[in-house]
C-alpha cells in the first residue's frame, strides 16, 4: 500500500465515493424529471428546493455531488452563475418506461461504472463477484477505505 493510502487509513478517511447510492441518485433525477425540468438548466438551488432541502445544507450539496459522479447532472459556469443540468444519460434512463429494457439497464449499468472506486471494483472483480470479505479486504488493505466505509460502499 502506499504511504499516502496508509496515512489516510491511519487517519479515519477513506476515498471519496458517492453520498448516495445510485438508486436513489436515480430517484433523486427522477423527482427532477417529474417537475419537467427537460435538458433546461437551472441554479443548482432550484433542484434543492425539489428535494426540500436547503441549499446551504450539506445533503444539497453531496446529494448533487453523487448525480454529477454518476454523470446524471452536469455543472455549467462557476460561482453565482452556476447552473446544473440533466445529462443525456439520465434522460435516457429516465424516459425509458419498458418493462427489462436492455437499453435502460445498459445506461444504468454506465451511471453505476461512473464512479472511479465501482469502476475498479467491476475491472478487479469481474461478475459473479467473490464473497465479500475478499472485495472488503481489496477496499481497506489496497484502495485505503477505512471499515465503515468499505462496508457503506458494499452495501451499495
Amino acid at each position: 500500500m502506499s504511504d499516502q493510502a496508509e496515512t489516510k487509513r491511519k487517519l479515519g478517511r477513506s476515498p471519496a465515493y458517492p453520498f448516495i447510492p445510485l438508486s436513489k441518485a436515480i430517484a433523486r433525477v427522477e423527482e427532477l424529471y417529474a417537475t419537467r425540468v427537460g435538458r433546461n438548466a437551472y441554479p443548482p438551488g432550484t433542484f434543492y428546493q425539489t428535494w426540500g432541502v436547503g441549499a446551504k445544507s450539506s445533503t444539497a450539496r453531496q446529494t448533487m455531488a453523487a448525480l454529477n459522479i454518476f454523470d446524471l447532472v452536469q455543472y455549467e459556469g462557476r460561482g453565482d452563475s452556476r447552473t446544473v443540468r440533466l445529462t443525456e444519460l439520465a434522460v435516457k434512463i429516465l424516459q425509458d418506461k419498458r418493462p427489462d429494457s436492455v437499453d435502460r439497464r445498459h445506461a444504468i449499468q454506465q451511471a453505476a461504472l461512473k464512479p472511479a472506486i465501482h469502476a475498479k471494483l467491476w475491472e478487479k472483480f469481474p461478475p459473479p463477484m467473490p464473497d465479500e470479505v475478499f472485495v472488503k479486504h481489496f477496499l481497506v488493505d489496497e484502495a485505503g477505505y477505512n471499515e465503515s466505509a468499505a462496508t457503506a460502499l458494499l452495501e451499495e
